[in-house]
């Protein structure tokens, strides 16, 4: 496993030129919240930044940059860990509007790329964690982190990628747009 900071773009190029292999699944998994909570009161530019930042142009500039890689693999998997928090039909609190505006943009320009990238066979996975008991999810999520991560297993391993575009939960549950 290699590290990469989502939050300096600059260095996908070197990191994605270290890697000659192909990629039979990418899971980019970026995710900062902001203050809990927060509100639309609570939008300012260098946070909003900092965030879109992370939760969106990182996990979209990691799959540019190692597309080849992927498109090179047998699994052909390209997956954006999300949330659905940023989904538009499963908004009903409003809480939260800078984390679910970074995550409704990172699930729309992952459609976008999916559009791009079928013709290489290349299938896009986004996919919901659940709620999980974490330094961002807290003390009162549903979900252990073991739970969760065998959940995200069964879903990625039950992913073709000719179904070319699919937002699912942990559980395999399709989530609305």
């Amino acid at each position: 496993m290699r590290r990469l900071d989502l939050a300096a773009p600059e260095t996908f190029e070197t990191f994605a030129a270290g890697i000659t292999a192909p990629i039979d699944v990418l899971i980019n998994n970026a995710g900062i919240f902001g203050p809990k909570p927060h509100t639309i009161a609570d939008v300012g530019p260098a946070l909003f930044e900092r965030i879109l930042r992370v939760n969106t142009l990182g996990p979209v500039l990691l799959a540019r940059a190692l597309l080849d890689r992927v498109a090179a693999s047998e699994g052909k998997k390209l997956v954006t860990m999300t949330s659905r928090m940023g989904s538009f039909g499963a908004n009903t609190s409003g809480s939260a509007p800078m984390y679910r505006a970074s995550k409704a943009a990172v699930n729309m320009l992952m459609q976008c790329l999916s559009i791009e990238v079928a013709p290489r066979g290349v299938g896009v996975l986004l996919l919901h964690p659940g709620w999980v008991r974490t330094t961002m999810g807290g003390e009162q999520a549903d979900l252990n982190v073991a739970d969760s991560a065998l959940g995200i297993r069964r879903v990625i391993d039950g992913f073709d990628p000719t179904e070319r575009l699919a937002l699912r939960a942990w559980d395999g549950r399709d989530l609305p747009w």
